[in-house]
């Protein structure tokens, strides 16, 4: 049976060992309760997405490490650099490679989220006048590799000098062989002025608006003649040659039961001596009449010796009044004989 000293020592050290247990308790739940104070927890936005970090690091970029989020060049990072009160909150807002174009150079930059087209232009003070042109439009919100261009809108006041093309005329004159031409007027050409103004985008005419035209120097036309005079075939095949031909009337008359045969040049009337306009065909005029296509009819060789006509009328004799009333009217080219 134990001793009483011996129940002294077994109690005195199962004391000694809960009192240990106890400490230890103690010291791993002073432990626990630091490991809690001193963990961090990060919240970090990047790209729509949030991750949430915890480390025994206060230093964002150690967050950053843990969470594997790498930085790039002119990215941006908001936030504070270290966690407050053992809580932070990272967003990071990313470069957006652009280029812009202006006045001939193209600059390469970035944007970040949210940024308007106006935004970049005026971040890289590039002035816009009122005509000018921004493509794409200054409230678009940019987008990864966004072309942007300033396009400079300018007008300005011009006047054009242009040439008038000068008229040819061409008309026929009996007085010319046929076959033959002549010019009896030189062609020069005209001058217009024209005032314009004209619209540019970047030095290329886009638009140009006329404000005033008038003719300057009148073009003057050039007139060449063409012959229709020559020589006229008769019907025994004689080649008579004709200063010029006119187209007329025809009629006819005689003297048939009348005691007057004279003309009016004081000559017999007769088969060869017509009655003309002697303001259209002088008296004594030697003429040669026919239809005009030189064929339905030929009255033949004639000289104008009566009048009683008026304008381009002739009128033919025939020996007979049946003769005269079958001829009737008939249109007539009468060649003027040299």
């Amino acid at each position: 049976m134990p001793s009483l000293k011996n129940i002294k020592n077994i109690i005195a050290g199962s004391e000694r060992r809960a009192l240990g247990a106890a400490l230890l308790i103690l010291l791993m739940l002073a432990i626990a309760g630091y490991a809690l104070i001193s963990l961090n927890t990060f919240a970090i936005y990047d790209k729509g997405e949030t991750k949430i970090v915890h480390t025994f690091s206060d230093d964002s970029a150690d967050a950053l490490h843990k969470a594997g989020i790498e930085l790039y060049e002119n990215d941006k990072l908001q936030g504070p650099g270290t966690s407050e009160g053992g809580f932070a909150y990272l967003k990071i807002v990313r470069a957006i490679p652009i280029t812009v174009t202006a006045d001939g150079e193209t600059t390469e930059t970035y944007s970040y989220e949210g940024e308007t087209v106006n935004d970049i232009i005026k971040r890289l003070g590039i002035a816009v006048a009122n005509m000018d042109e921004i493509l794409p439009d200054g409230e678009k919100i940019i987008t990864d590799k966004m072309d942007i261009r300033v396009m400079r809108v300018t007008s300005e006041i011009v006047e054009t000098i242009e040439g008038i093309e000068f008229e040819h005329i061409s008309r026929p004159s009996q007085l010319i062989n046929a076959g033959d031409s002549t010019i009896i007027q030189s062609g020069k050409t005209g001058t217009k002025s024209t005032i314009s103004e004209v619209y540019k985008r970047d030095g290329v005419e886009i638009y140009r608006a006329v404000l005033e035209e008038k003719v300057t120097e009148v073009p003057v036309p050039e007139i060449a003649e063409y012959g229709t005079g020559g020589v006229v075939t008769t019907k025994d095949g004689r080649q008579l040659r004709f200063k010029r031909y006119i187209d007329v009337k025809a009629t006819a008359y005689s003297t048939e039961g009348l005691s007057n045969k004279m003309t009016a040049i004081g000559t017999k009337a007769r088969v060869g001596a017509i009655a003309v306009d002697k303001s259209v065909i002088p008296l004594g005029t030697r003429v040669y009449v026919a239809s005009r296509d030189g064929k339905s009819w030929v009255y033949g060789t004639a000289v104008a010796e009566d009048t009683g006509v008026k304008g381009k009328w002739v009128d033919l004799f025939f020996n007979t009044q049946k003769e005269c009333r079958i001829f009737g009217v008939k249109n007539a080219r009468v060649y003027i004989l040299e």
